[in-house]
Formats: structure tokens, sequence, C-alpha cells
């Protein structure tokens, strides 16, 4: 990859977490914050996180969007990525669990919240994210 395109590479995912960050402060700042407008943000934060804002997809499962999300990158398709989506290293984390535990700590970090680890883990789609994320939110009230 020449230098330009990895500038261009680099500001791009700068750009894309700039605006997920942004989308976790609205989050924390709407006075008028509810179950529904935080699952907006939050939807909005894994787009812009996973750099699919600009074309996302049509799904709420957290998987397939990291996978779309690594596809893009490497500019395959997404069922050709999960093909060679295999652990390289001892732990036998594939590169769709590494991008969605990272999210899951971004998240944490971004919206100021704390996951059970063991539930947050288990979280699917983003409703079920929402949900975790509501709940750690009402209770510090």
């Amino acid at each position: 990859m020449d230098d330009r395109r990895l500038e261009a590479a680099r500001a791009r995912i700068r750009l894309g977490q700039r605006a997920a960050a942004g989308q976790a402060r609205a989050a924390r700042e709407d006075p008028a914050l509810t179950r529904q407008s935080l699952e907006g943000y939050l939807r909005q934060y894994i787009l812009e996180k996973f750099l699919l804002a600009d074309c996302p997809p049509e799904t709420d499962e957290l998987g397939v969007l990291a996978r779309e999300s690594l596809a893009r990158s490497m500019s395959m398709a997404p069922g050709l990525a999960a093909i060679y989506d295999t652990s390289a290293g001892c732990s036998s984390a594939s590169s769709v669990d590494t991008k969605l535990a990272l999210l899951l700590l971004a998240v944490q970090k971004d919206f100021r919240v704390r996951l059970d680890p063991a539930r947050a883990v288990r979280a699917e789609r983003v409703p079920e994210l929402t949900d975790m994320i509501w709940e750690n939110l009402r209770k510090g009230l």
C-alpha cells in the first residue's frame, strides 16, 4: 500500500473514531435520553467504529456487523472474509471475536458504563447491548 493510501486509511479510521465518540457523548449529554434513543446512538456509534456508516448493512447483529467491517477493510466479500478469518495465535479467537471484544471495551469507556463481561460477550444484537447499557445508566441516576 502506498503512503497516500495508507494515510487516507488512517484518516478514515480517525474520522470514524471521532464520529463514534461524538455519538457516545451525545447519548451521555442527552437530557431526554430514552432507551429507544440510546439504541439509535449506539447503532450509529457501532457503525462509525466499524467504518460502516457510509453504507450501513440492514442488520443489528453484532457479529455480522463486525464481519462486514473486516470484509470491507480487506476489500473482500463478507462470506470470503469469514472463511479466511481463523486464529493466527494460540487464543483461538477470530478477528470477529477480537473486534467484538474491543467494541465492548470501547463502549464501556465511551459511554462511561460498566458491563458484566460474562453477559456482554453473549450479546448478539444491538438491542441486547442497548439494554445492558440502559440498565447501567439507570442505576447511575
